[in-house]
């Protein structure tokens, strides 16, 4: 039997970030925002992994982190429309909010986006590196 190398699909993560007024992380408002994004982008047929976190304690709770995870290759026209609308809608929720886009999960930051024209650009990169990661 031969063993083969097999290469890990290329994810990106969007990464919601909230404006200096919103609510904390673990608000409702907030984690409602968070679940409205993920509702958004899997009715439009996006598979996306989501982080979650969770407090160590008694009755800690937990909720979305505001980070999620597409594989880059799954990124097509349509789906870049999609992604596109769901983090626009996040970003028209309340003036000062801001979507990142890193690679992998030790990536660095690539884009920052605080405007839907500029999520517009942050998908367009998305769609770069679903070229590099085909290659």
């Amino acid at each position: 039997m031969k063993a083969e190398m097999v290469k890990p699909a290329l994810e990106l993560y969007f990464i919601l970030v909230g404006a200096p007024d919103d609510q904390s992380l673990s608000s409702r408002e907030y984690q409602e925002d968070l679940r409205t994004v993920d509702r958004s982008l899997r009715s439009q047929g996006v598979e996306v992994s989501t982080r979650c976190y969770v407090h160590d304690s008694i009755g800690g709770g937990g909720g979305l982190s505001g980070e999620f995870g597409v594989i880059a290759s799954a990124l097509g026209p349509a789906l870049c429309t999609a992604v596109g609308t769901a983090l626009g809608a996040f970003l028209n929720g309340r003036y000062g909010r801001k979507v990142r886009l890193r690679t992998g999960l030790d990536g660095k930051i690539a884009v920052e986006a605080q405007t839907v024209e500029e999520i517009k650009e942050l998908v367009k990169v998305a769609a770069q590196w679903k070229r590099k990661s085909s290659i």
